[in-house]
C-alpha cells in the first residue's frame, strides 16, 4: 500500500515529528519496496522560512495558510497514495482548533486513518466540533491507551468500531546488550543514574526533582541526574531561556552542580537509546496530569527503567503496581521518599526494571508496525466515509463576507429592509429574518470554510438573534412577527405559520450545536413553549416536518 503521512516531521523538534518519522520507517519494513518508494510525507510548518526537509517530504503546509491545505489536497489526489495517515495534536493544524485540516480532508477521496496524540476531556465547542468532524471523515481512529478510548466514547460522537488502541511505538533495541557499554560511555558505571529528557518548559516540573535531591545525595553521593533536552521552540521564542536559567540557579543554590547535569541538546534516537540503556530511574515530574500519551514514558519503560511519574492519564494506566511509582505534581518530599526507598532496596529496583522491560516488549516498533499495517490493509477494503459537511469539493473556494450581515444587525437584531446597502429602520425588524440569520450563524459555526474571525463574528451575532426570538415569544408560546424601530411590537391579525416553522428550525439548530450550555438551555425553553402549538398548524409550510428540512 502507498501511504501519505500528514504531520510535523524532522528536522522540526517535537515528539509528533519523531513519532511520525519512526512510524513511517517501521511501516516501511512491512511494505513492498515500490509502495515504500511512492509513500511520502506532507510536513506541517509553523514558522518561516521553510525548514530543509529530507527526500521523504514532498510538500510543506504552513500552519495558518488555508491555500496550502487546498494545494496539499490537490497534490494527494494527483499522487498514487492509497491511504492517508494523520498524526493529530491540537496546535499543529491551522484555523480555530485545527479547522483547516477539515478543508484538506473534504477535498481528498482516499481513506484516512487518524492517530490522536492529544484528547480533550472538556473541549470548548469549537474543539469538539472539529474533532467530531475529523472522526466522521476518518475510517479509523487510533488512540494509545484505554483512557483515551473512554474519553472519546463518553465525550464525543463516535462509533466504537472505528476505535483501535495501538500503544506508542518504541525502538527495537536490546537494551540489556548495550547497557554496560552505554554506562561506561557516560561514566556512570559505579553510579545511580537518574534521567529526564524532552523539550524543556516550566510545565515539566524539573524543579520538583531537583529540590528533592539534597537528602538523596547526602545518603547516596554517587547519584547523578541527567536532564537532556532543548527549550521548547515556542517557549524559547516567547520567553527565551528564563526557565532553564531558573533551573540552573536552583541547582547552584542547592550545591548540586556535580550531581545534576543539564545537556542543552535535542538528541537523535541513537543518542537517546545510549542514555536510556544506562538509566536506573527515569523521572517524569510533569505538572500537567491530563496528558493522554507520553512518548518519553513509553521510551523509558521499553528501556527497562524504573519510572517515577506524576499521575498523568498515560502514567496512571501503565504504571501499575510493580511497574512504576506515582507521586503528586510538585511533591518534592514524595520524590525524596520514593528515591530513598528504591535506592535502598536493590532487589526492589531490579524488580521495577524487569516489569518495565516486560511491558515495553509489547510496544516495540516491529510489533506496532505490524498492527498498523494490518489495520491499513483492512481500511483499503472498506468504503471511504463521506466528507464531514457533504459540500462540493469546490466549496472551499467560496469567499464568505459577513460585513453586510454585521452592517444590517444592531443591538436589537437584523433589520427587515435596507436601502441600497444601508439599514432602513422605517420598516423595523421581522421574526422571519432574525430566525434565518440565527440559522445561518449556526451553520457558519459548523462550517470548515470560514476563518476564526468569521466564526467569532457569527458567535456574537447568535446571542443577538436568540435574544430577539426570546423577546418576540408571547405567553402562549407563539411568536410576534414584527417589531418596529422603537422596539414596540406590531400586533398583526394573523401570524405566519411558515415563519413559526422556520423559527423552530433555528432553535433546533442551537439545541443540537456545541454552543455554551446557557444558549442551548434558552433555545430549549423557547422550543418547549412553542411546541404544543404545532398540533394546530394548518399549512404545510408551518409544520414541524417542513421546519426540519
Amino acid at each position: 500500500m502507498r501511504i501519505v503521512y500528514i504531520s510535523t516531521f524532522p528536522p522540526r523538534m517535537c515528539g509528533l515529528a519523531t513519532f511520525t518519522s519512526d512510524l513511517k520507517e517501521a511501516i516501511g519494513t512491512c511494505q513492498d519496496p515500490e509502495d515504500l518508494k511512492q509513500s511520502y510525507v506532507i510536513a506541517m510548518q509553523d514558522t518561516l522560512p521553510i525548514q530543509e526537509y529530507g527526500e521523504d517530504v514532498q510538500l510543506v503546509i504552513h500552519q495558518e495558510r488555508l491555500e496550502d491545505y487546498i494545494a496539499a489536497a490537490d497534490h494527494i489526489e494527483h499522487s498514487s497514495a492509497e491511504v492517508c495517515v494523520i498524526s493529530h495534536e491540537y496546535g499543529i493544524y491551522g484555523g480555530l482548533s485545527g479547522l483547516y485540516l477539515l478543508t484538506l480532508l473534504e477535498n481528498i477521496t482516499i481513506p484516512v486513518v487518524t492517530v490522536l496524540h492529544t484528547i480533550l476531556d472538556d473541549p470548548d465547542f469549537h474543539a469538539k466540533q472539529v474533532t467530531e468532524k475529523l472522526i466522521e471523515r476518518s475510517s479509523r481512529i487510533i488512540v494509545m491507551n484505554r483512557k483515551a478510548r473512554s474519553i472519546l466514547l463518553h465525550g464525543f460522537t463516535i462509533d466504537d468500531r472505528k476505535l483501535t488502541i495501538i500503544p506508542h511505538g518504541t525502538p527495537d533495541v536490546d537494551y540489556h546488550a548495550i547497557r554496560e557499554r552505554s554506562r561506561q560511555k557516560l561514566k556512570v558505571t559505579d553510579r545511580y543514574m537518574l534521567f529526564t529528557f524532552g523539550l524543556i518548559s516550566a510545565d515539566k516540573g524539573l524543579e520538583t526533582v531537583i529540590s528533592a535531591l539534597p537528602p538523596v545525595v547526602r545518603q547516596y553521593p554517587d547519584v547523578v541526574y541527567y536532564i537532556v533536552g532543548k527549550t521548547h521552540p515556542h517557549v524559547s521564542a516567547r520567553e527565551g531561556e528564563v526557565y532553564r536559567e531558573a533551573i540552573n540557579r536552583l541547582i547552584h543554590k542547592l550545591h548540586l552542580d556535580e550531581q545534576v547535569l543539564c545537556i542543552d541538546s535535542y538528541v537523535s534516537n541513537e543518542e537517546l537509546v545510549e542514555y536510556l540503556a544506562a538509566v536506573d530511574i527515569y523521572l517524569l515530574p510533569y505538572h500537567n496530569t491530563h496528558q493522554i500519551t507520553s512518548g518519553t514514558l513509553s521510551f523509558a519503560l521499553s528501556a527497562g527503567n524504573c519510572v517515577l511519574s506524576t499521575p498523568n492519564w498515560h502514567a496512571q494506566e501503565v504504571l501499575k503496581p510493580h511497574v512504576g511509582i506515582l507521586f503528586d505534581p510538585g511533591d518534592s518530599a514524595a520524590v525524596t521518599r520514593e528515591l530513598l526507598r528504591v535506592l535502598g532496596d536493590p532487589q526492589l529496583l531490579a524488580s521495577y526494571k524487569r516489569q518495565a522491560y516486560a511491558y515495553g516488549e509489547g510496544t516495540r516498533w516491529r510489533v506496532t508496525a505490524g498492527r498498523y499495517t494490518s489495520l491499513l490493509g483492512h481500511v483499503l477494503e472498506e468504503p471511504v466515509p463521506r466528507p464531514p459537511s457533504g459540500l462540493s469539493r469546490l466549496s472551499t473556494l467560496t469567499h464568505i463576507d459577513l460585513s453586510q450581515l454585521q452592517l444590517l444587525t444592531d443591538a436589537t437584531g437584523i433589520v427587515q429592509h435596507a436601502r441600497y446597502h444601508l439599514p432602513n429602520y422605517r420598516h423595523g425588524y421581522s421574526l422571519d429574518d432574525n430566525a434565518r440569520a440565527l440559522s445561518l450563524c449556526c451553520e457558519l459555526l459548523r462550517s470548515s470554510h470560514v476563518t476564526l474571525e468569521q466564526k467569532l463574528v457569527a458567535r456574537g451575532l447568535i446571542d443577538t438573534y436568540l435574544s430577539f426570538l426570546m423577546h418576540m415569544q408571547d405567553e402562549s408560546g407563539n411568536f410576534h412577527g414584527f417589531m418596529q424601530a422603537d422596539r414596540s411590537l406590531y400586533l398583526e391579525k394573523r401570524r405566519s405559520e411558515d415563519t413559526f416553522g422556520r423559527t423552530l428550525r433555528a432553535l433546533t439548530q442551537v439545541l443540537t450545536s456545541t454552543l455554551p450550555v446557557l444558549d442551548r438551555e434558552l433555545a430549549g425553553h423557547l422550543f418547549e413553549q412553542a411546541l404544543p402549538l404545532c398540533s394546530s398548524l394548518l399549512t404545510p409550510e408551518g409544520s414541524l416536518r417542513r421546519s426540519w428540512r
